[in-house]
């Protein structure tokens, strides 16, 4: 341990709301983000005719995580056969808040919900700017594309249950949602477990994103210096025990294939993702 460090954790879009307006200074030294939370802060004060900017450089990518998909296997493989062969976030949307009985599964299933994390976490937004590209059909699109899939959005949104892990909830209460969309660095450590892969699936859905670690300096600090600070090897091993893939390194997971991941993090502009996440809360139920 190292008594000179202090850590605060806080929701990535809560830092980055507050690092968004006039005046804004950081309460820290180094921000440890997962997701583009740095350019969408740099985004939004441009936007807003800000000129001076609370965080000074963000590191190179330190750990890497895609976004999965996780249900019971039942109801994967029933919602498998109704979206044609391959589940896809366009398909999940459209069966979203319908009963599983119209979708080709048991009654006592319910109506079709997914659970997801909110769109002020890292996973929350690369998850539904996923779904977002995969209903628009370009991983580029914009505010444009934004508004025309906006009832599909509406509907994905409003059948949905929002909670810090619904991957937890659902392996401890199987009924509680039909799917959830947890980054791999989750969902993978759970699979490795013997009992998970026998009750549920895990699948890989197009277009693959990732949500990438920076640390990202406050302005007067040295990025540098900060990850000389916390230690190299330290921090690979952080996040490697955390679920995250080293840049240039494979997959420590196998669950179907562990793909190889694009060399970029396949989302859209800062700009489009603000706009998601301001959409989706107004969409919350």
């Amino acid at each position: 341990e190292d008594d000179s460090l202090r850590v605060t954790v806080v929701d990535d879009g809560t830092t980055t709301d507050d690092l968004s307006v006039d005046g804004a200074t950081a309460g820290f030294d180094a921000w440890l983000s997962a997701g583009p939370w740095p350019a969408i802060v740099a985004d939004n004060r441009a936007a807003a005719g800000l000129r001076t900017d609370p965080l000074g450089e963000t590191s190179r990518v330190l750990g890497r995580s895609p976004v999965t998909l996780v249900g019971p296997t039942d109801r994967v493989e029933a919602l498998e056969q109704h979206c044609g062969g391959t589940i896809s976030w366009s398909c999940v949307g459209d069966v979203s808040g319908q009963p599983w009985s119209t979708l080709g599964g048991a009654p006592a299933w319910g109506a079709f919900r997914t659970g997801l994390t909110p769109v002020d976490t890292g996973g929350g937004l690369v998850a539904l700017d996923q779904a977002v590209a995969n209903r628009s059909g370009t991983t580029e699109w914009s505010t444009t594309e934004l508004d025309d899939v906006s009832d599909w959005l509406s509907q994905l949104v409003g059948a949905a249950t929002f909670s810090n892990d619904p991957l937890d909830v659902m392996l401890t209460r199987p009924g509680s949602f039909s799917l959830t969309a947890p980054l791999e660095r989750r969902s993978g450590p759970a699979f490795g477990r013997a009992d998970t892969g026998n009750r549920f699936r895990l699948l890989y859905p197009e277009p693959m994103v990732t949500a990438d670690v920076t640390l990202s300096a406050a302005t007067g600090e040295s990025v540098d210096a900060l990850l000389d600070r916390l230690g190299g090897d330290r921090l690979a091993r952080t996040l490697t025990e955390a679920g995250w893939r080293l840049p240039g390194q494979p997959s420590p997971f196998t669950v179907n294939g562990s793909p190889e991941l694009p060399k970029g993090s396949g989302l859209t502009t800062p700009g489009a993702l603000q706009a998601l996440r301001t959409t989706v809360q107004e969409m919350r139920p």
